[in-house]
């Protein structure tokens, strides 16, 4: 009997339990799940929608066209500056491989404004950088007619060329000397699809690493690596021309996506100096005291 009075009680819980679910029901803000957009894009997994590919995705993951038109206007809005609409155009891009660069064509999306006085080009240097935008080492450069600025956006999966030529140089003038500041300016945008960027080895990391550190050439460095997880290495390295005073062990961490030298040489390391990167323990109990 006492069982049975258990069990009535459990089944009279859980019936008052779904009739205050519908008379009370949960406000959609409190649902798990309930973070979508109008479009119903999960915002706390990531997702926004974009208007482009019509569909929810994550910028990080995949490039949408409506990032590349909100930048084009910002710089307008903010500059003040009539530019052209924009038009499809072909951008070749550089990209570091493991053994040398690499060119990709990308399609992409250009405006242009002509005469844009220097100030107004500062400031659309500006607007980029301040907008999450990095500097590119392999497609920035510049010369004595202009700046050819090329930017990333590793989050957003975008490329940009911020090109200002000097308004009055003549490429038939073999003695161009510039009489302006004003900039013939240009704005290429463009989806990187991240699968087609070279993956950079562990090992071409940790030489460059090690190169850094003391100051030698990448194609002076030579490792073997013994042990290996996800975020810590251990091996032997060689500067050329080699020599027992140029090659010694190292144990490199990954931090921040970066490859970090923690320790190289002969001797030993104390432990402490060691703690920070979390080193597997059999990894480094034999080279620590």
């Amino acid at each position: 009997m006492k069982t049975k009075n258990i069990i009535i009680a459990v089944v009279a819980v859980l019936i008052v339990g779904v009739g205050l679910y519908y008379f009370y029901p949960v406000p959609e803000e409190e649902k798990i799940g309930g973070d979508e957009d109008e479009h119903g894009c999960m915002l706390m997994a990531g997702y926004s929608w974009c208007e482009a590919e019509q569909k929810c995705l994550r910028p990080w993951e995949e490039g949408c066209e409506d990032y590349i038109i909100q930048l084009f206007e910002t710089v307008e809005t903010e500059t003040n500056i009539d530019f052209s609409e924009p038009v499809d155009v072909v951008l070749t891009w550089q990209v570091e491989g493991e053994t040398s660069v690499e060119s990709l064509t990308l399609d992409a999306l250009m405006i242009g404004a002509d005469t844009v006085v220097d100030q107004d080009f500062q400031k659309m240097k500006n607007l980029i950088e301040n907008d999450g935008f990095e500097d590119d080492a392999y497609n920035g450069r510049g010369s004595f007619v202009g700046e050819y600025r090329a930017y990333r956006k590793d989050n957003f999966s975008l490329v940009c060329v911020l090109s200002g030529i000097l308004s009055d140089f003549d490429l038939d003038e073999p003695r161009y000397e510039p009489q302006t500041t004003d900039r013939d300016v240009n704005i290429i945008c463009a989806i990187l699809d991240k699968s087609l960027v070279p993956e950079i080895s562990v090992e071409k990391r940790i030489r460059e690493a090690l190169a850094e550190k003391h100051g030698k050439k990448v194609s002076q460095t030579e490792i073997t690596i013994t042990q290996e997880t996800e975020d810590h290495a251990r091996g032997s390295v060689v500067f050329q021309p080699g020599g027992s005073e140029n090659s010694g062990m190292f144990l490199a961490a990954k931090v921040n996506d970066e490859w970090q030298i923690a320790f190289d040489g002969n001797g030993a390391v104390a432990c402490q100096d060691l703690e920070d990167y979390n080193f597997p323990n059999d990894m480094v109990e034999d080279v620590c005291y």
